[in-house]
């Protein structure tokens, strides 16, 4: 066991430094990168001032409270950035050119190596200012010590929650021509965990449920420990849509047209 988990950290540290090599070989894409990552980040919070010159509430929460919520929303999104985004759209191509084949191939799982094949290491800068709003603000609004050591959980929860639909949604790359159109689906859903649950009325709510718990679930964990049983729930429904993602993926590798076949 203890080798073979030092076998995937090895695998992904050669991934980082492939990834780390190539933007580094383009310096003025990475620093472009890097700055619009910064001013997509600058245009949420801008947009969240101008709202609050006007109003003291949104729904439940003041201002210092849902910044702490925005930071939290963009601190996933842009782990996911970092760590899979790029992974995704790769994906879609290798599948539609028939050169997944070269995943297949290597002696690892395939969903491993398709998910953490390529790092956007420009997103480092804007995972590190992330992270660090969401220290500010936490400690704005005084969270408690309980609440501070569970916070990595209710990231990795989030993160692996937003991951796992997305990797159902790419499972319909087997089924169509073309992935624009899915990955357009993808970032829908990214954009939809980015705000709070109660500014959706019903029935939206409902059927967006599984979108918005990503980030409004934890975050009313966080400002409001009473809600200690929806974020039990959300930890088994992550483990149940991972044990689903391992039994449904082979079975999409099978309608995998490769060129060799």
């Amino acid at each position: 066991m203890k080798r073979s988990l030092y076998k995937y950290i090895s695998l992904y540290k050669e991934f980082f430094k492939t990834s780390l090599t190539e933007e580094l070989s383009f310096r003025s894409n990475f620093i472009l990168q890097s700055l619009m990552n910064i001013i997509f980040i600058g245009t949420y919070f801008f947009t969240s001032f101008f709202i609050f010159d006007h109003i003291e509430h949104i729904g439940m929460w003041n201002e210092i409270e849902f910044l702490l919520f925005l930071s939290f929303a963009l601190a996933v999104d842009q782990t996911h950035y970092l760590i899979f985004s790029p992974n995704f759209w790769e994906f879609s191509g290798d599948v539609i050119l028939g050169t997944l084949d070269f995943q297949l191939l290597k002696p690892f799982p395939t969903l491993f190596t398709v998910l953490f094949r390529r790092v956007a290491v420009p997103g480092i800068l804007t995972v590190l200012l992330t992270y660090s709003l969401v220290i500010y603000f936490g400690i704005q609004v005084e969270l408690s010590l309980l609440v501070w050591l569970s916070l990595p959980l209710c990231l990795f929860l989030s993160l692996f929650l937003l991951l796992g639909i997305e990797v159902l949604i790419a499972m319909l790359n087997f089924f169509t021509v073309e992935g624009m159109g899915i990955n357009q689906l993808r970032l829908q859903v990214q954009h939809i965990c980015r705000w709070p649950d109660f500014i959706y009325k019903n029935p939206a709510r409902i059927w967006l449920f599984p979108l918005l718990a990503i980030t409004s679930i934890p975050v009313r964990w966080i400002l409001d420990m009473s809600y200690w049983s929806w974020l039990v729930a959300m930890f088994f429904g992550v483990l149940l849509l991972w044990f689903f993602i391992i039994l449904l993926w082979p079975k999409a590798l099978n309608f995998y047209e490769s060129p060799s076949s």
